[in-house]
């Protein structure tokens, strides 16, 4: 979601892709065999949800706040316990209450339980300040951002340090606050690794949330050279960027518990879309998301991938939606895979 005059998440992408090829490289992904095993509906499960639509300092947005409603009462439905007795909307969703909620759920999480942290709201990939250019960001925000290069703030995507803005976060004016009321890649990294649940997702609805797919052990499926060029993505890098994923998924099923499968909105550079512009009551990415207990069971198992329900979200974004945008506006969503294609929920019969 993008910043002020562009809002935060009035969400351009500079992504253009092939409806066939999203489909073919889901087919690909969907051959992964769920060696996790967990059931959510079985299993305990754990949640975080987070949802900004109104912000303190900076554009307010439309549907953040839906989004985190509607994916807390899916989850709910699916057996999980949300920490903090229900999602964290608006004012609510802060730095402080953000890592009491990772610390609740770090006591709470045994090694055979699944853990979902989501969030909704405004986020930032380094390297888009000229996207944001009215307001300016400070030279303050622009010395800060040069002083994490090398650091391990800039082991996501590319090297891409990306945040996540909490409610109080201020980037044209208050550096220091800004910092205080963000997650960076590394920070929810470093928080994921405190929880000890071998089954760990994290889904995100924001602008350059793909900066949070991590370059140590996990594999993005959208390979580094693809830049949403009008050529769109050669088949070569396409069952490469498969071939990474199931070649990961093959490794060996202990790691499972030290990385999280991640569904983002959009690549570290791109933007993603508020849905009300086509008629939808959540955010393009979100809406297709919740479907998924619905359509997303390919193989007919009674049960729903992390593979399968991103196969069906960019599918449906590549069929319904990107016919209806143009150039870099068109936009595709990414995941990384852990050691193995975790099971997100039950599906359900229609």
């Amino acid at each position: 979601m993008t910043i002020d005059s562009m809002t935060m998440r009035v969400r351009r992408t500079g992504i253009l892709i092939h409806r066939p090829l999203v489909i073919g490289i889901a087919g690909v992904m969907l051959a992964v065999v769920s060696a996790c095993g967990n059931d959510p509906g079985l299993a305990p499960g754990y949640a975080i949800v987070y949802g900004v639509a109104r912000y303190a300092h900076i554009s307010s947005l439309r549907q953040p706040d839906d989004d985190a409603t509607a994916i807390a009462s899916l989850l709910v439905d699916q057996g999980y316990t949300l920490i903090g007795d229900g999602p964290r909307l608006n004012e609510a969703a802060t730095k402080d209450n953000l890592l009491a909620d990772f610390s609740a759920a770090a006591a709470l999480a045994e090694p055979g339980s699944s853990f979902f942290f989501y969030f909704a709201g405004h986020g930032y990939g380094a390297g888009m300040e000229a996207y944001y250019s009215d307001p300016p960001f400070s030279q303050e925000w622009a010395d800060y951002l040069a002083s994490l290069e090398g650091t391990g703030a800039t082991a996501g995507r590319e090297g891409v340090v990306s945040f996540l803005f909490l409610h109080e976060a201020d980037p044209f004016s208050d550096v220091p606050l800004t910092i205080r009321e963000s997650i960076r890649t590394d920070e929810l990294a470093s928080l994921l690794a405190g929880i000890r649940s071998r089954q760990k997702i994290v889904v995100m609805d924001a602008c350059h949330s793909g900066g949070f797919i991590g370059s140590d052990g996990s594999y993005d499926t959208v390979p580094s050279s693809y830049s949403g060029s009008s050529e769109g993505i050669s088949l070569t890098d396409a069952v490469n960027a498969a071939s990474l994923y199931l070649s990961h998924g093959a490794l060996d099923p202990g790691a499972a518990g030290q990385a999280a499968a991640v569904i983002s909105a959009s690549g570290a550079h791109e933007f993603s879309y508020e849905g009300d512009w086509a008629g939808l009551s959540n955010g393009v990415f979100t809406h297709y998301f919740l479907q998924a207990p619905l359509k997303a069971d390919r193989n007919h198992d009674g049960y729903v991938t992390v593979s399968e329900a991103y196969a069906y979200a960019a599918a449906a974004i590549a069929s319904e939606i990107n016919h209806r945008l143009s150039g870099d506006a068109r936009f595709l969503p990414r995941v990384s895979g852990g050691a193995v294609d975790f099971v997100l929920f039950r599906a359900i019969a229609q």
